[in-house]
């Protein structure tokens, strides 16, 4: 009886309509609050994704007309006719040059020489200006702390000028503060584009960059934004507006840099060297050997989907307490008269016939428990009835 009894209890009604309460409650809750978490997530996601797009093509419009105005500059200083007309006496006088005019040969490279470092006092966003000749070769250059040091071309620079005669190098960093720079050329041509006499070149200091990427930040991203990077073609990263301190420190691990180059403009999630969660995307230029990787911080672009979650979290703990608080007390209405039945089924059991169960419920519950109460009566009727028979 007792083993019954607690299989029972193990087993009980009650229970059975705690447990099928709570799964009601919270199957239904959990499916949906995970069905519109996901949702939110993606649409968060989307946006977040489609904003920093947006915002990657107006950086790269602005720098883009940056660099329209230094090839406009460029232009302007390579049809100077000082430029011109010095270095077609140059390549004139070179075909047919003597031992004993080679002084007033040189004399023209020495004139191109004066006008360059004219040029660069007057713009000194423009760290060295440098005439090439027709092979690449360096024929005179503006005054400069590193007259040797080599132009940071890639080696088939001369095949890949398009059209406009307007071409570009690679980023290099000179200096103990590693200042970037890269040079930007045009050809030069005498009579039209008959004749062929060489190429202008300028080293830009890309630090000028700076203002105009911080400018971009309140409009182009915000308050959340928290990274802005520039980054060669091979990832390597020499630019950055927030935080400016890029110099010397990587702050994105080569392999996700790698991996957010190689699908370009998809929203990742990744974290920096001082393992800040970010979130963000390469866009790679139009017209540069560049790419762009703008991020956000994680925690702020999800921070109000956090909340809705951990809202969700508590209002279905809320409810599931409530729910299951309240089919207690609709089993209790239940079980207790149940309970007292099935006591008195057991006292019956166990030839206990003074046994009355209480009537608390007038319904189905309390029919069966005046049935009961008749049938003990009954019993012990007939029992007294064999015992005076016994005794006669």
């Amino acid at each position: 009886m007792d083993t019954q009894q607690k299989k029972a209890g193990f087993h009980s009604i009650r229970n059975r309509i705690q447990i099928f309460s709570i799964l009601v409650t919270l199957v239904p809750s959990c499916g949906m609050g995970w069905f519109w978490f996901d949702m939110s997530r993606k649409a968060t996601t989307e946006k977040t994704e489609q904003k920093l797009i947006d915002s990657a093509g107006i950086v790269e419009r602005e720098i883009s007309l940056w660099f329209k105005e230094r090839n406009y500059d460029l232009r302007v200083f390579a049809n100077s006719f000082v430029l011109l007309d010095n270095l077609r006496r140059y390549n004139a006088e070179g075909d047919s040059l003597d031992p004993s005019s080679a002084a007033k040969h040189q004399v023209h490279l020495v004139n191109i020489a004066k006008y360059l470092t004219l040029i660069q006092k007057q713009f000194p966003l423009y760290r060295r200006l440098i005439l090439l000749d027709r092979n690449g070769g360096k024929l005179a250059a503006s005054d400069s702390p590193d007259p040797d040091r080599a132009l940071s071309f890639s080696a088939d620079w001369q095949t890949r000028i398009d059209a406009s005669r307007y071409f570009t190098g690679e980023v290099s960093f000179i200096g103990k503060e590693a200042t970037p720079l890269m040079p930007v050329g045009v050809s030069l041509f005498s009579g039209g584009k008959e004749a062929h006499l060489g190429f202008l070149v300028m080293e830009v200091e890309l630090d000028e960059l700076l203002p105009l990427l911080r400018a971009s930040l309140p409009r182009a991203y915000g308050a959340g934004a928290v990274r802005i990077v520039l980054f060669t073609a091979d990832g390597r990263p020499f630019l950055a507006a927030n935080p400016p301190d890029i110099r010397g420190r990587q702050h994105i691990a080569p392999p996700q840099v790698g991996k957010m180059l190689a699908t370009p403009r998809r929203l990742q999630a990744f974290v920096d060297e001082e393992e800040t969660r970010l979130v963000g995307l390469a866009s790679p230029f139009s017209d540069l050997p560049w790419n762009l990787v703008i991020a956000e911080n994680a925690d702020e672009v999800f921070a109000g989907l956090n909340q809705a979650r951990d809202r969700i979290v508590l209002i279905t703990l809320l409810l599931t307490i409530a729910i299951g608080g309240t089919a207690t007390i609709v089993a209790s209405q239940i079980i207790i008269p149940l309970q007292a039945l099935t006591d008195g089924v057991m006292q019956v059991g166990r030839g206990d016939l003074e046994v009355t169960v209480p009537i608390l419920r007038d319904d189905e519950l309390g029919l069966v428990s005046g049935m009961f109460n008749e049938m003990v009566s009954r019993l012990k009727e007939n029992q007294a009835k064999l015992e005076l028979m016994a005794t006669t």
